[in-house]
């Protein structure tokens, strides 16, 4: 009975892979599924067996990561107030005065439409006056959206976005509810991040009493201004997950609070629906500053995309330092996007049946052990907010090598060895990265946190050629690098396709 059993399933096999290999359609869906992607729409000129060659060459390239020379150097006048890098669009907000980055803002723009080979697109740079002092913007190409956040009344905490078209920057956008969002912040707005997901836009506003204000882009409805709930440290960071839930993370092992909110809103103060835990450190060690970032919501595929990654394998970033006896050294968390939105379907369904609030904790073993990636990294490109993208991180390993790090790598691909902390001297030398593990099946974080962590480990594809540069950014299809002088900035980027990702200009 057993061999007809293994005959039967022998030749079920047989018949699948015969199924599989003669359809490219199908082979197509099973590699979109297996990287994470989407497919783009059907207007790009790409059949789907071009479609299907052109995602394993990239997928190809990110596994066989190596820095070549830039394809191309663009040099950009004047000094960085802000940027933003996503699907293939790079923009920068600049002045020719420096006292005017922190003090008036500047009304200049410079948006660089990146080429691309497949399917082919020219290099573009323009130049916009928006008429718009700007502190800070965002913008999403897949929505044709461009946020600029007005630095006027920005010291008496007046909140004034402009909502504009990414292809023509001087006009509203047809899609807004208004041409300009209004709020009031409790403080004047000295740091800030701007976000978007889907119909959301979201500005978070850093201080000892940080804010968070949202906002409907498309009805114009302001449907969240809070400060986020007391706790015995301040928050100091937030991260927009979805178009209805954000996070905010304290310096805390009762770290990552969760909310989720609706629109319309009957109420601006969204209240949390989760908290996650993280492990707690050991006597004489303690976490003492996070930074959040979680990878872009792409609404739909950016413009000339052939494909684009999947919203629910997204990852997030929480990265702490966490102070020890020989300094500090920076913790990252690394968790996808959909394990967040998991454990906030249950806490709503818990809140919705009257459940206690205990059961809306959950602590570190629930969630990190099985979801979660644990990296001791010894720098990120904290400049360019874009080195997460997709499941991918960019962050440079302190020799001035680049180094990509993938949450999902097949066993078939992943390298026989691993660093591991052992490997860093005494004094925790933090140029090297630490992958914290024990047995198989463990993950330990030795000296830091006082109790082990399992996880699975984090692919690695390691260059130890210099990158440079004080930020790298990832869109999927090239890596864009930011080198800055007193004067001048120049930014530069490699093709996936080609297997050579750039090297930033040093000027």
């Amino acid at each position: 009975m057993l061999a007809i059993f293994f005959r039967a399933l022998r030749q079920t096999c047989k018949q699948l892979h015969s199924l599989v290999t003669s359809s490219t359609t199908l082979q197509y869906t099973l590699s979109l599924a297996a990287n994470g992607m989407l497919d783009g729409p059907s207007s790009i000129p790409l059949t789907t067996a071009e479609r299907l060659a052109l995602l394993r060459t990239r997928h190809a390239a990110w596994r066989t990561l190596s820095l070549g020379l830039a394809s191309a150097s663009i040099h950009l006048p004047g000094y960085c107030q802000a940027s933003d890098f996503v699907g293939g669009y790079f923009g920068r907000c600049f002045s020719h005065n420096l006292d005017d980055v922190d003090s008036i803002g500047t009304p200049n723009l410079t948006l660089v439409t990146l080429p691309s080979r497949s399917p082919t697109r020219e290099l573009k740079v323009e130049t916009h006056d928006v008429g718009v002092h700007m502190k800070d913007f965002t913008l999403d190409p897949s929505q044709d959206l461009l946020a600029l956040l007005d630095m006027l009344g920005t010291d008496s905490g007046t909140v004034r976005i402009h909502l504009r078209q990414l292809n023509d920057p001087t006009a509203s956008h047809p899609g807004a509810g208004a041409a300009m969002l209004e709020a009031e912040a409790e403080l004047d707005i000295l740091e800030c991040t701007l976000d978007i997901a889907g119909d959301v836009l979201a500005l978070y506003v850093r201080h000892n009493t940080p804010q968070v204000i949202i906002f409907n882009w498309r009805t114009g409805e302001e449907v969240v201004n809070m400060i986020p709930p007391a706790h015995p440290v301040p928050s100091e960071s937030f991260s927009l997950l979805s178009p209805r839930t954000f996070l905010v993370a304290y310096p805390d092992p009762d770290a990552i609070r969760l909310f989720s909110f609706t629109s319309p809103s009957p109420s601006k103060i969204a209240s949390v629906t989760a908290i996650m835990r993280l492990p707690p450190t050991v006597p004489g060690a303690s976490y003492f500053s996070i930074s959040a970032v979680t990878s872009h919501w792409l609404a739909a595929a950016p413009p000339g995309s052939a494909h684009f990654p999947s919203n629910n394998h997204r990852v997030c970033t929480l990265n702490y330092r966490v102070s020890h006896a020989h300094g500090w050294v920076t913790l990252s968390f690394i968790v996808r996007a959909r394990t967040f939105g998991a454990i906030l379907r249950v806490a709503q369904a818990r809140l919705a049946s009257g459940e206690p609030a205990d059961k809306m904790v959950w602590d570190w073993p629930v969630w990190l052990t099985p979801f979660a990636r644990v990296l001791a990294l010894p720098q990120l490109s904290r400049s360019n907010p874009r080195y997460v993208h997709g499941a991918r991180m960019l962050a440079k390993n302190g020799y001035g090598g680049l180094e990509l790090l993938d949450f999902d790598v097949p066993a078939s691909e992943r390298r026989d060895s691993h660093p591991t902390w052992e490997l860093c001297n005494t004094e925790l030398d933090d140029r090297s990265f630490g992958y914290f593990e024990g047995e198989p099946s463990e993950l330990k974080v030795q000296g830091l946190l006082d109790t082990s962590a399992m996880s699975e480990f984090y692919g690695d594809y390691l260059s130890q050629q210099a990158a440079g540069g004080e930020g790298d950014g990832d869109d999927g299809d090239r890596v864009v690098g930011e080198a800055a002088s007193a004067a001048q900035s120049a930014h530069n980027y490699g093709d996936v396709s080609e297997q050579k990702l750039t090297s930033v200009l040093r000027i």
